[in-house]
């Protein structure tokens, strides 16, 4: 077990703890306010990936699964939170996000079962690298959720750990880019020159995405820009502060 109980606020929030670690971690959740507001915090990032990833019906076997997840994973207990940490959202889908971010739902592994088509394998693949790649980040001990609208519309949570030297950005509710442009993903330190970490394809509005190195950045930015991106920023829409 850590030895810094504030540490297991993240893998708690993914149920990623053993028995002994939860019952010590639930006891220390009673009398910890920043514990409580990190945990709940995450369980939000996790509910909006649902939101973010979440497409018509979950797949076969999906839900018996996630729920098995959730009858054995503790929740918030009423008013112990920031309100509306869960409102609006299906209970499946906040345990089908943490399922698939943990490796539960492990599409990758199951994809030539659902389809033997060489592209939706190979989707499907990735979408399971990317699912460990975020769990891995939601789950380190130094997490923090940085969530914020954005000055041109939308907004952005973005989740940031320095020792794993690695962020979670959650993009939704954009305004569209217009014709011919695209959203570009920046990390800024201090003055120095913005570097690109992410495009989104032209048009798009929302997106999921991990980012890095993180680890000598204090700001992520997100502009404007022509659809096949630009060396620096030439019209930002908002930006988040990551200290």
């Amino acid at each position: 077990m850590s030895s810094d109980i504030h540490a297991l606020a993240g893998a708690y929030a993914l149920a990623a703890v053993d028995d002994l670690e939860r019952t010590a971690f639930e006891r220390h959740l009673a009398d910890c306010e920043p514990c409580r507001l990190e945990v709940a915090e995450l369980r939000e990032t996790v509910a909006r990936l649902a939101e973010a990833t979440a497409v018509g019906t979950p797949p076969p076997g999906l839900r018996e699964r996630t729920l098995a997840q959730a009858a054995s994973t503790p929740q918030l207990r009423v008013g112990t939170g920031p309100t509306g940490v869960t409102r609006g959202t299906p209970q499946w889908r906040r345990w089908a996000a943490a399922a698939a971010v943990v490796g539960i739902a492990a599409a990758g592994a199951s994809a030539a079962t659902w389809s033997v088509a060489g592209d939706r394998v190979r989707q499907e693949q990735a979408s399971s690298d990317q699912a460990r790649q975020v769990a891995d980040v939601l789950s380190a001990p130094d997490a923090r959720v940085h969530d914020q609208p954005l000055q041109a519309g939308g907004a952005a949570t973005v989740v940031v750990s320095r020792d794993r030297d690695r962020g979670v950005v959650l993009l939704r509710d954009l305004p569209e880019p217009g014709i011919g442009r695209a959203y570009q993903l920046w990390l800024i330190r201090d003055t120095e020159k913005a570097r690109p970490v992410g495009l989104l394809t032209a048009g798009a509005t929302e997106t999921t995405m991990v980012i890095g190195p993180v680890a000598a950045s204090d700001t992520f930015g997100l502009s404007n820009e022509p659809a096949g991106g630009s060396t620096a920023p030439t019209r930002i829409v908002g930006v988040v502060a990551l200290s």
